[in-house]
């Protein structure tokens, strides 16, 4: 993906959660699909986490990022609301997910390019690529935290649980409202 629609993306984030406050739901045009697309919201300069939804199935890429960061702002249930005064201290990050794929053997692990799915019995956790290393995390720490987040035990259940990865490009607001980059993975 380009670094132009990557811009109209995290500014189509943004707009999703300012037109809200106004009682607006702006047509949004239609897309191409994707395989899973998630908004994050972060305070700024300290960027902490504020809000962080998404969805890991085929959808709408617009509508996705639309809906996306309506959800990270107002539902994500480890937040309060966001409110209409922290707009000028937040910024927005889209992550554009590919196709997960299955794996058998933790140490095909890459951080720096995968994120992490891990399913067991109906309960799910996600972690997005950028977290390990925002965190300094190895692969097997990266698994680790991607089933605490599931609410799984990593020791208990790593051998009937699914593994999956997927890679995902990144845009974020280097400010608020400001100037918008490509999230660059380094291990």
């Amino acid at each position: 993906m380009n670094l132009k629609k990557g811009k109209e993306l995290v500014r189509l984030a943004r707009q999703s959660v300012t037109t809200f406050f106004k009682n607006e739901t702006p047509k949004l045009k239609k897309s191409v699909g994707v395989d899973g697309v998630f908004v994050t919201i972060e305070s700024h300069p300290s960027l902490e986490l504020r809000g962080c939804i998404g969805f890991v199935s085929k959808v709408d890429l617009n509508e996705g990022v639309f809906q996306a960061a309506r959800e990270a702002a107002f539902h994500d249930f480890r937040f309060e609301p966001l409110q209409e005064s922290e707009l000028s201290s937040v910024v927005f990050e889209v992550s554009v997910l590919s196709k997960r794929v299955e794996i058998k053997n933790p140490d095909e692990i890459k951080v720096g390019l995968h994120g992490l799915i891990v399913e067991k019995n109906g309960v799910s956790g996600l972690l997005l690529p950028q977290v390990a290393v925002e965190y300094g995390w190895n692969s097997k720490e990266f698994l680790k935290h991607c089933f605490l987040k599931a609410g799984l035990s990593f020791e208990k259940d790593l051998k009937d649980s699914h593994i999956y990865v997927f890679t995902a490009e990144a845009f974020r607001e280097e400010s608020p409202n400001g100037k918008i980059s490509r999230v660059e993975l380094n291990d």
